[in-house]
């Protein structure tokens, strides 16, 4: 069976969004070898199998490893490379997201219908117990984008200060043996959400509730321009999004 070797090894968001890309070219009968940064190796091994998908690590073996920095795709005896990374390149006029459906010719749709429902949940309880061990109401902000170590951070403000607030920061060091992931019990829970656009903006879209009370804003640090917003119709599927630049 011949293989397609995708780049798109960082952006944990990025790695849910393109699922369905994946899944159209298992379809038309492809192995998907799929190198990724060791920080979320095991998230998608855990969190996003599929079949006929090997997620392997960035730093191993893999076909076309040697021309991993090609931002064209390429061909080599009907194995293929295709740099999703550099997607936008080739669609200057779109959305960075959207650019990687282009890019593959995949019709753009509800990626949510593509995403196993994994959960566990005893690491969601423990992270529950050390954030919220009273069972208080609360508000749960994320405020910081990018793969670590180059992250930045945007502020937010919130309107109602009388409500607790848990912030979800992995620089904090009580909480750095936790994933996105671990957070679904938080986020279905929450009184209100409020995040910059990121992976947990992904999984909000997954498993808030139909009565969530959402709030995502634009990919943008202090002095920056905004940047984002226009993929937001498109991306995030939760009807209950407000929008803030």
């Amino acid at each position: 069976m011949n293989t397609i070797t995708i780049n798109q090894p960082a952006g944990l968001g990025d790695i849910i969004w393109v699922q369905p890309i994946l899944q159209m070219f298992v379809d038309k009968g492809f192995n998907i070898i799929y190198p990724v940064i060791d920080h979320y190796l095991p998230m998608a091994k855990e969190y996003l199998p599929r079949n006929n998908v090997e997620y392997v690590s960035l730093n191993v073996d893999y076909p076309f490893k040697d021309s991993f920095d090609s931002k064209v795709a390429l061909e080599k005896d009907s194995n293929y490379y295709l740099p999703l990374t550099y997607s936008h390149l080739h669609f200057p006029n779109s959305s960075l997201m959207i650019s990687k459906y282009l890019f593959t010719q995949t019709p753009i749709q509800d990626w949510r219908g593509f995403i196993p429902r994994i959960r566990n949940l005893d690491r969601e309880k423990k992270l529950c117990e050390k954030v919220n061990p009273k069972g208080s109401e609360y508000v749960l902000v994320n405020k910081i984008f990018g793969t670590p170590p180059n992250t930045l951070e945007r502020e937010i403000n919130l309107s109602d200060p009388n409500l607790k607030v848990i912030t979800i920061d992995y620089r904090d060091n009580d909480l750095t043996e936790f994933h996105p992931f671990d957070w679904i019990g938080i986020i279905e829970n929450a009184k209100e959400v409020h995040f910059v656009q990121t992976a947990f903006s992904f999984i909000v879209d997954l498993y808030a509730p139909p009565t969530a009370n959402l709030h995502l804003y634009d990919r943008v640090g202090v002095g920056q321009p905004q940047r984002f917003l226009k993929d937001f119709e498109y991306v995030q599927r939760h009807p209950n999004w407000v929008y803030h630049v």
